[in-house]
């Protein structure tokens, strides 16, 4: 089974948020910039889970639109993907509700 959620950040800050990530995960992130997500952070691919800090906010030559149409109110998204039961990552962002809101978790079959 494989688990993919979707967290609000307490800030509004990027750096900030990406700093609160490499203190819990104890993982570098590497930034990136692309139509879709705007800025972003992403962390690694270990043992298959994947972790992505951007902006909630997206644009393009249309103008600026939420980047998770779900979400159109968070400054902050972050993705977890291809996470495993039991998952360390997982159990380090749940373990702070003060910095990181589960707003969607969905989970897959492998």
């Amino acid at each position: 089974m494989e688990i993919y959620a979707t967290f609000g950040l307490a800030t509004q800050d990027i750096e900030e948020a990406k700093g609160w990530l490499q203190d819990i995960l104890e993982l570098s992130a590497q930034g990136g910039d692309n139509d879709y997500h705007g800025d972003y952070y992403s962390f690694g691919e270990f043992g298959g889970e994947y972790v992505k800090l951007c902006s909630g906010v997206s644009e393009d030559e249309d103008g600026k639109y939420p980047t998770d149409h779900d979400f159109p109110d968070e400054s902050l998204l972050m993705y977890l993907s291809g996470a495993k039961e039991g998952s360390a990552i997982l159990k380090a962002i749940e373990s702070r509700p003060d910095r990181f809101e589960k707003l969607r978790q969905d989970r897959f079959d492998d």
